[in-house]
Formats: C-alpha cells, sequence, structure tokens
C-alpha cells in the first residue's frame, strides 16, 4: 500500500454485513475522485467478466515480458470461478 499509494480502509465486520462489500467500495471510490485521486473500484472477488480479463491480462503479460522463462503458471484461487 505505501509503495503504489494505495488507500486501504479497514471496515468493522458488522458494518460490512450490513452495507456490503460493493456499496463501500463504491462510497470510497466517490470520495477519492472527489479529492482529485484516480480510482478503479471493482467488486470484491474475481467471479465476474472484469475478474476473468484480469486473469487473461495477467497471463498475456507475463508471457509477453519473459516467454521463455517459466515452464508452467500456477494460480491460486478461492472460489475458482475465474479460473
Amino acid at each position: 500500500d505505501q509503495i503504489l499509494g494505495a488507500d486501504l480502509r479497514v471496515v468493522p465486520a458488522d458494518v460490512f454485513a450490513a452495507r456490503g462489500g460493493w456499496p463501500l467500495a463504491q462510497e470510497a471510490a466517490k470520495e477519492l475522485e472527489a479529492a482529485g485521486r484516480k480510482v478503479f473500484a471493482f467488486p470484491s472477488g474475481g467471479s465476474n467478466a472484469l475478474g476473468s480479463w484480469g486473469y487473461v491480462e495477467q497471463v498475456r503479460e507475463i508471457l509477453e515480458t519473459h516467454p521463455d522463462f517459466f515452464d508452467r503458471i500456477y494460480v491460486a484461487v478461492g472460489s475458482g470461478g475465474t479460473a
């Protein structure tokens, strides 16, 4: 977070449960945009179209920058919805 300038926010479990992660992320994005920050908000998890493209782009970037470096690439996944 310090190297890349990320804005990390810890939300109590009861607040997260009551309001939901995506609404909280959108609220934070609006606050940061209003302060002049460039924001790219995304929902938790990768089981959505944007998450799927993230995996595709990650592999493309690895193959483009290090085509002969890896014999295999393993991906750690949570739900497995995008892998």
